[in-house]
């Protein structure tokens, strides 16, 4: 699921949420949220600052039975160059 938003300032907000399943050794259910917003500085430098969620749900890590939820959060700033995917 993607969902994007153009703004008159030419900023840009991207949001988008993943899910993965494991069945194998390793039984986790995984919810991910990735969140960007980018704002025009010079010609094709932007500021982009990130923020990323992570939902784990844990039934069994090696075999091994397991009973857990974690939460993550990651926030990231920094320049973009071109089409978002150069780092400086």
């Amino acid at each position: 699921l993607e969902w994007t938003r153009l703004f008159k300032s030419k900023a840009s907000l991207n949001s988008r949420v993943r899910s993965f399943f494991g069945f194998t050794n390793r039984r986790v259910i995984s919810v991910e949220n990735y969140n960007t917003i980018s704002f025009p500085l010079l010609g094709d430098l932007r500021l982009n600052v990130r923020q990323n969620n992570f939902l784990y749900r844990v039934n069994r890590i090696g075999g091994v039975e397991a009973n857990g939820i974690a939460f993550r959060s990651i926030v990231t700033v920094g320049f973009a160059y071109g089409l978002n995917w150069k780092w400086l």
